[in-house]
């Protein structure tokens, strides 16, 4: 069913995984009829001088899997 304005929206946003070098999001849309969107995002964390894909730290996993 379609959300019309105004309203109030919740976002939820769960880790889905955790690679090498990435991060994968879940997010879900939320209104009082319930969820009406889903949407998934994949971080890569790079290197800005080269552009090239880094990979996570240790503390930086540790932080994502507090989310999962």
């Amino acid at each position: 069913a379609p959300v019309h304005y105004p309203n109030d929206i919740e976002i939820g946003t769960r880790v889905k995984r955790i690679g090498n070098s990435s991060v994968t999001l879940q997010q879900g849309l939320f209104c009082l009829q319930g969820c009406f969107s889903t949407a998934e995002t994949i971080l890569v964390f790079a290197n800005l001088e080269t552009g090239k894909s880094t990979p996570l730290s240790d503390d930086v996993k540790e932080i994502f899997a507090k989310y999962n």
